[in-house]
């Protein structure tokens, strides 16, 4: 995955420049249209501007849709095996923190 943001400089001008984006938007439609007209609007504006923005960067990011994004965090795909633990006592492999066979719970960890 990219990060958009390389530096802290990049990620603030990145920041002012969608600040003014909005700002200028917000003041070309409340002089266009009347007041409650003009909120309506910047509202639905800035939500369709923030999902757009969001979508390019997913997809930057090489994320195509959300079920996409919730599946790259799978335990499956990241590789995760449950922890195993081995009984110092009588040397038993089990999930538990104390040994089901002798009860001891000197253990050491060790992975799947």
């Amino acid at each position: 995955m990219s990060n958009p943001y390389v530096n802290n400089r990049s990620y603030m001008g990145n920041m002012f420049m969608w600040m003014g984006i909005y700002m200028g938007m917000g003041l070309a439609i409340s002089f266009v249209l009347p007041f409650p007209v003009s909120l309506l609007a910047m509202f639905i504006v800035i939500i369709m501007i923030d999902w757009l923005r969001a979508r390019y960067i997913m997809k930057k990011m090489g994320i195509t849709d959300i079920r996409h994004m919730f599946n790259a965090f799978s335990p499956t795909q990241t590789g995760y095996q449950p922890l195993k633990y081995y009984c110092m006592s009588c040397g038993i492999e089990h999930r538990e923190t104390s040994c089901p066979n002798c009860g001891s719970k000197m253990t050491r960890v060790g992975g799947g």
